[in-house]
């Protein structure tokens, strides 16, 4: 993931000093930092025969789940299209949340958005189900706290209505998209009590 934001960033680098030769494709462009916060509601579904790890998704329960830190690049180009790229990250200090949109203005201060993105979010203990639903074993042979973490990625669109006034510019984005997360493995050893017997759970997440 980290390498994927500094290629982003070379990229970006590499594309701007080439095009400073021909006509100012990129008219110009503004760094900004920026910070905000971010809640995860999660309906609770009931137990199944297998678990379910949405219901193990990180919830603070008082306040915000994540607080996070940014940098933003904001690039006007030519022909009323224009970019932003923002990273940010939460207080581990890992760049692990990307937002990447293109807006076209057909009129001055009208137009529309596309973009792509992926968000961290945690997942704790989720095998808390398995030891309390395993009869006769011992739910997780594994001693330490279970935590693991999820990329949510999607792709985005929508309007966008903004308004200059002198050196302060305000905006309004309407977007709507389709996001799933990264699928992931992960295995949980159980133990008989009392007994010799061990097994194995292998689960394998897909996107939907």
């Amino acid at each position: 993931m980290k390498a994927l934001f500094l290629s982003v960033i070379i990229c970006i680098i590499a594309f701007n000093i080439e095009v400073q030769a021909q006509d100012k494709f990129i008219s110009n462009y503004a760094i900004s930092m920026f910070f905000g916060v971010r809640d995860t509601k999660v309906d609770s579904f009931p137990n199944t025969p297998n678990v379910d790890f949405m219901n193990y998704l990180y919830d603070s329960h008082e306040g915000s789940d994540y607080q996070y830190l940014g940098f933003s690049g904001h690039f006007w180009f030519k022909h009323n299209w224009e970019g932003d790229i923002k990273v940010a990250m939460y207080d581990d200090f890992a760049p692990d949340n990307l937002d990447i949109t293109v807006q076209y203005f057909p009129l001055k201060n009208i137009g529309v958005s596309f973009g792509l993105y992926t968000h961290s979010l945690l997942m704790n203990d989720f095998t808390m189900f398995h030891k309390t639903t395993g009869e006769g074993l011992y739910g997780d042979l594994e001693t330490n706290f279970r935590q693991r973490k999820l990329f949510d990625r999607g792709v985005q669109c929508g309007v966008l209505l903004k308004q200059d006034y002198g050196k302060f510019h305000a905006s309004f984005k309407l977007s709507g998209g389709v996001s799933s997360f990264k699928p992931f493995p992960e295995v949980v050893l159980q133990k008989q009590v009392d007994g010799n017997f061990v097994r194995r759970i292998e689960y394998q997440t897909h996107n939907t």
